[in-house]
């Protein structure tokens, strides 16, 4: 009996300290002892919209107007035939600009405040090519994005060979109906200053290793 009325006594003085230390803020209020704080979230990223592409699988829908729904491919200039419109380019812009473009070309000429509803309904294989002096050269997938950095293309093909000039690689972008743009990037600076600018390799794009003699 004695031991036990010590083992109260000490649990009452253990609690006394406690609300002690709560009033005079050593003790946040609010804690509670032996519970597991809450993980806290990190910042979430924003999620970049889909951008369309040569060969991607379009549907449009006009409400009321069931003649001029249709799924058409996007063509290798970016341009898609519609109903009425005919021709227009949607080709790198994202789905809801495409279909606004879709929307006032309707409205000009054709139909009264239409309503129009484009959806994905393939997505086109998206692949940059990597050529030169890197472990593993050829074309690679980007998956699951829009783009991928210089510095993860490089990794995708094992990286540079011993040889590589990676302060010099060109990265060539094709433009439809013009002339390739050319990018002339230092690589080795991305990858050893965590707070360079990266540089973001879209789909076509073909990355150009050089060798350090030239």
């Amino acid at each position: 009996m004695g031991k036990l009325m010590l083992v109260l006594e000490r649990m009452r003085e253990r609690v006394a300290l406690v609300v002690l230390a709560g009033c005079i803020g050593l003790v946040p209020a609010g804690v509670v002892f032996g519970a597991e704080r809450p993980a806290e979230e990190g910042p979430r990223l924003p999620v970049r919209p889909y951008v369309l592409v040569p060969n991607d699988l379009v549907q449009l829908k006009v409400y009321q107007e069931d003649d001029l729904s249709v799924s058409v491919r996007v063509a290798p200039n970016g341009t898609a035939t519609f109903p009425l419109i005919e021709t227009v380019k949607i080709g790198g812009l994202t789905v809801e600009e495409a279909a606004r473009v879709i929307r006032e070309a309707l409205a000009r000429d054709y139909l009264v405040d239409p309503k129009v509803t484009l959806t994905v309904l393939e997505q086109a294989e998206r692949t940059f090519s990597i050529i030169g002096f890197v472990q593993k050269p050829g074309a690679y997938a980007i998956v699951g994005a829009e783009s991928v950095s210089l510095v993860q293309a490089i990794a995708m093909a094992g990286g540079g060979a011993p040889e590589a000039k990676l302060s010099k690689v060109t990265v060539m972008r094709p433009v439809a109906g013009q002339p390739n743009q050319i990018f002339v990037l230092d690589a080795l600076k991305m990858i050893r200053d965590p707070n360079a600018a990266a540089f973001q390799v879209l789909p076509g794009d073909t990355v150009q290793v050089p060798d350090k003699i030239f």
